[in-house]
Parts: C-alpha cells; structure tokens; sequence
C-alpha cells in the first residue's frame, strides 16, 4: 500500500533523497507523485504536455517562425528551453517525407504501377512469342522442300509478328586488388531483364564477377519491381538528408571563416533552417498534394526565409548576404545531387 501515499521520502524516479513536503525532485525534476496514477491525475498530465502553450516544441515552433532568431537565442544559452537542432531537423524531416509519401506518391503509385505492369506483360509476351518463332523453326526443318508448308509457316510468323528485340545497355563494374576498378557494358534484353530467373540471367549473359553479377541482379530486382524500389529509395532519403547536413555547414565555415564561428554553429543553423523549410513544404503537400501554386509559394516562402535567417543570423550587410546566399544555393544544388546520386546507388544495391 506504500505507492498509493502521496508523496515520498525518495524519488520514485532516480532514487535521490527528497523531502515529503516538495512537489518535485531537486536531482532528476519528477514530480513527487505516487507511482500508481489516477485516471483523472493522467488525464491532466496529458492535457498539460499536449496543450501546454509554454511547452519545449511550442516555444521551438514558435522561435523557428523568425528567420534566425531561434539559432541566435539558442547560442545565446537559452539551451534547455528548445529542442535540440538535430531532434528538430529530425522530426521535421520525417513530417515532410511521410506528408510526402502518403499524399503525393499516392498519386504516382497507381500510374508507376500500371507502366511497370504494362512493361512487365510485354517482356513475358516477348518472351512466349521468342518460344513461338523457335518451334515454327522446328516445324521448317520438318517439311523444308514443301512450298506450301514453307508458305503457311511465313504467313504465320508475319501474323504474330516480329519478336522485340529491343535492349538496354548496363554500365558494369568489377574490381580487384591488382587491376583496380574496371568499367564494361553490356547489351541486355529487355525481355530478359523482366522475366529470367535469375541464375538464368547470369548464365545467358556470361556474367561471372562478382560486382558484375551483383549489379545485374540489382538492376533486374528494380526493373521487376519499380513501386518498391522508388519507396526504399525514399525511405533512405532521411538519413541522406541528416549525412548532407555538415557537408552544407562547411560550405558556410568557408563562406564565412572569418566572421570566428565554429563549425557547431553553422551546422545547428543547417539544421534550423532546413527544419522550417521542410514544415513549409510539408503544409504545401498537405493542403495540395500535387503542390501546386502551393508548392510554388513555399519554394518563394523558403528562398526569402532563407535569406533573412542569413541576414540576422551572420549580421552582413544586406547586398553581401544576397551575393553570398546566391553562391551557396549554386553549391548547394551540386551537393544535394551528389548525395541524392549517392542515395540511389546505394540503394539500388543494397534494395532486396
């Protein structure tokens, strides 16, 4: 019956001494309460945290609104009263790509599914129409000196018409410790690429190294299933966007090495700005999932936001800071492709 008192001599929490009398511990700051709860006692703590207006997100949310100002106040020591940047950068990232995935993709899934239906069909058509022409082969050498025969097989082969033979060229790559990296191509069937097994594949190919194969059998497992392979690219695409993140905060070390701030800073202010951005473009795809004119007001939303939190935060003038935020996006563009490139390689090894 002991946990039913309503206040103790030790945190139920951390274990550290406390006075009866005190509402909350002094160590680990839970509040003096007994470890069974009331459902009336439950509700209220949850209507605090939820609807609190001076909770730690809110007050976040709140400082995010004004360019810069939430980086500035947080470098200014007021640390525990905000999210953390990468907690924030995080949240607001996978917000944007759920929003994203479930609205707009939504849209596309039933198109990418039907095209790569369409193109899976014709690689099986192809490949029962390549067993027609082989036994109509076959049914030649049975009877080669009569025309009639010979004729009725031609006006057969032209009805079903001419197998596709149409291919795509794979870039492969092998490795080895002696020669190093080394670059090939190969001429593969569609056909082949849709429907052989996979062993099958290899061994029509001739493909026998061990990167080469394992490329091919990537590039197969894709083409077969195209829906899965664009939702485990971007399943991976937070993760990409949270390893982006320092190579952008050392392009603004290098922009602006001399104004004395460490990398930290121009990282969390990565992670502020790219936090906003996000949140905007995820109340775009929530309230048009095809963007739209919204998608166009949050890229004009974002580009000036931008903007002002260079502005207030590194404190130049404003015609230095417009110049300098032109040639950042410039960079910026590159790396996002690099990663984005980077993203889909991998993803189309490692996709199953």
């Amino acid at each position: 019956m002991s946990d039913l008192v309503e206040h103790s001599s030790r945190c139920l929490n951390c274990g550290a001494s406390i006075r009866e009398a005190d509402a909350y511990c002094a160590h680990c700051g839970q509040a003096n309460k007994p470890s069974r709860i009331p459902l009336w006692s439950a509700l209220r703590d949850i209507f605090e945290q939820v609807f609190d207006l001076d909770s730690k997100l809110l007050r976040t949310l709140r400082g995010l609104l004004l360019p810069g100002q939430l980086t500035r106040q947080y470098f200014a020591g007021r640390r525990k009263s905000f999210l953390h940047p990468a907690r924030l950068f995080l949240i607001s990232a996978v917000v944007f790509l759920a929003l994203f995935s479930f609205r707009t993709l939504q849209l596309a899934q039933s198109d990418l599914e039907r095209d790569f239906e369409a193109i899976r069909a014709q690689g099986y058509h192809q490949k029962e129409l390549a067993k027609l022409y082989a036994d109509i082969d076959s049914l030649r050498d049975l009877r080669p000196q009569d025309a009639s025969w010979q004729m009725a097989l031609d006006s057969l082969s032209k009805s079903i018409g001419e197998p596709d033979s149409s291919s795509i060229t794979l870039g492969l790559f092998s490795f080895s410790w002696k020669t190093g990296i080394q670059a090939s191509s190969r001429e593969v069937r569609w056909k082949d690429l849709l429907t052989l097994p996979m062993e099958e594949l290899l061994k029509k190919y001739e493909i026998e190294n061990y990167w080469e194969r394992l490329f091919l059998e990537q590039m197969a497992r894709v083409a077969r299933d195209g829906k899965g392979f664009y939702q485990f690219v971007l399943g991976q695409l937070s993760w990409m966007l949270l390893f982006m993140m320092p190579a952008i905060a050392l392009v603004l070390k290098l922009f602006y090495i001399r104004r004395g701030r460490y990398f930290v800073e121009h990282l969390y202010f990565t992670f502020h700005t790219h936090s906003f951005v996000f949140l905007l473009f995820g109340l775009a795809v929530l309230i048009n999932p095809r963007f739209g004119i919204w998608g166009g007001l949050a890229l004009v939303g974002s580009a000036v936001y931008v903007y002002l939190a260079f502005l207030r935060y590194y404190g130049q003038s404003w015609f230095k800071t417009l110049v300098k935020v032109f040639l950042i996006s410039n960079v910026y563009l590159f790396i996002v492709v690099i990663f984005f490139a980077f993203t889909i390689l991998l993803s189309g090894l490692f996709y199953s």
